[in-house]
């Protein structure tokens, strides 16, 4: 009898993240920025979906889109080339990105699909049933080869890191009668679930649009008053935060981690709205970080938390979404 095929995907507003099933049935991940640039070059490419540049072509009402790690490169150093919105999941870059996303999965036909959506963006019923409807279907594709998804689940996003590190660390039988919190640290928002198992407290959970790009925004301005000149490319600044604060600028090498602590306000604001949300602490087991911006809240999520064991989920970018395939297979 064939296995049921369960995928996943996190179309986040900084990267998109997507699961990889071997032959084993074992998964691997990956992901690309979450840009979609609007490709007036369409060529012929019925041998594959992607082009000598590591990009997919795909088609959303007419318009033709490239994405994957190379669609960075036609995105110019004055913009971010994301979709910083709360209508995201209803756009068409969005689906440009879900169809990108689809043809690197490498299965033809899909049983059921996860993905999950911000914490305040998943209580609106409206939203949460049009995006696993619009998920549903066959999409095909601008070299005529087609991808069907028969069934698809939307979650709370954070939900899927918890269910992530529940699992891979064994703590699930503990944690299933104990309270946490999970901190999901995205591009644009921050999102948290206070848990009890796989049971969210909806009056102890939220989101707050106070990401990563605010901490992003904020470097931007202190650069520019720190080199005397205009500066704001922030994909390369998001780059270089993962090498050491360095950036090159005209051929040498620029340091500006001197300026982390006058953007580190911005960081606060964030988790100040999440202990306010969360309230009282002290039945507080864990909070669990997650999200490709994690690290960076760490220090804040102390200064509110600071009794509470604090967690950094190793592989925090792609938890996420290997937590949305386990409830997938569960499902």
């Amino acid at each position: 009898m064939k296995m049921k095929v369960v995928m996943a995907v996190d179309i986040g507003y900084g990267n998109t993240k997507y699961v990889i099933t071997g032959d084993s049935g074992k998964i691997t991940c990956s992901h690309f920025p979450s840009v979609a640039v609007l490709d007036n070059t369409v060529k012929d490419n019925s041998d594959s979906f992607s082009t000598q540049q590591d990009v997919t072509r795909v088609a959303v009402n007419g318009a033709h889109y490239k994405v994957g790690p190379d669609a960075m490169l036609s995105v110019s150093p004055h913009d971010t080339g994301r979709v910083l919105t709360k209508e995201y999941s209803a756009t068409d870059r969005y689906r440009a990105l879900y169809l990108g996303a689809l043809a690197r999965m490498g299965e033809k036909s899909i049983d059921l699909l996860v993905t999950g959506l911000p914490v305040q963006h998943y209580r609106n019923k409206a939203m949460r049933e049009g995006l696993g409807s619009r998920l549903c279907g066959e999409h095909g594709y601008p070299d005529g080869n087609t991808i069907t998804v028969k069934n698809a689940k939307v979650i709370s996003q954070p939900l899927g890191g918890f269910a992530h590190y529940a699992l891979s660390s064994n703590a699930y039988a503990e944690m299933k009668n104990t309270l946490s919190i999970v901190v999901d640290v995205g591009f644009f928002t921050v999102d948290w679930i206070c848990v009890k198992g796989l049971q969210i407290i909806e009056e102890r959970s939220g989101s707050a649009s106070m990401g990563v790009s605010q901490l992003l925004n904020a470097l931007a301005q202190e650069i520019a008053v720190d080199c005397g000149e205009p500066f704001s490319d922030i994909n390369r600044l998001d780059e270089s935060m993962r090498n050491g604060y360095k950036l090159n600028r005209y051929g040498v090498e620029y340091s500006y981690s001197h300026l982390l602590p006058k953007a580190i306000p911005k960081l606060d604001h964030a988790c100040e709205a999440l202990a306010a949300s969360v309230g009282t602490m002290d039945d507080i087991g864990s909070i669990i970080l997650v999200g490709g911006g994690a690290r960076l809240y760490v220090n804040s999520i102390r200064r509110v938390c600071k009794k509470n064991t604090i967690v950094q989920v190793e592989d925090a970018l792609y938890a996420n979404v290997k937590g949305f395939h386990a409830i997938g297979l569960k499902y």
